[in-house]
């Protein structure tokens, strides 16, 4: 579980966002995807009682949000028997090539109860990176290594 979450700016671009949620919807989602309970793998367990004490929208309107969510949107899965709740897009929101965050989401999948969401997040795990998207840590690298190669540079003998 991760102390904080990234939140992209393309969020508010895109299109089930800008046209088709209501206000208190869009702060229920984006309460779904950083709330303290989310894990890497976009699949975690929550009541509506944590809902309710943590955004103050009621049960019964968390319940309603959550099925047009599943059934209109098709942006979560939720499981009324192990109480789970799976984000389908998580990974567009959070993706990382990242070998650490691969082997975290490996560990997550044993704390899954639900076999189909561990089945989607099975195949969501080999995600590619979409087009168009900055690897923050690829920048930093290249960056790192354009600094040593100018100090390389500046202790050439003339």
């Amino acid at each position: 579980m991760a102390i904080y979450r990234t939140l992209y700016t393309k969020f508010w671009e895109d299109d089930k966002i800008l046209d088709e949620m209501s206000m208190e919807e869009k702060f229920f989602y984006i309460y779904l995807l950083t709330n303290p309970r989310v894990k890497q793998c976009g699949c975690y367990e929550i009541s509506f009682q944590q809902i309710f004490l943590q955004t103050n929208i009621s049960k019964e309107n968390a319940k309603k949000i959550i099925e047009r969510f599943e059934k209109e949107l098709n942006l979560v899965k939720y499981s009324k028997n192990t109480k789970e709740i799976l984000l389908l897009n998580f990974y567009k929101y959070n993706w990382t090539p990242s070998n650490l965050i691969k082997a975290c989401i490996e560990k997550e999948l044993n704390e899954v109860k639900e076999p189909v969401f561990i089945e989607y997040i099975k195949k969501m795990k080999e995600y590619k990176k979409p087009k168009n998207r900055i690897d923050r840590v690829s920048i930093i690298v290249e960056e790192k290594e354009k600094e040593k190669e100018k100090e390389k540079e500046k202790k050439k003998p003339i």
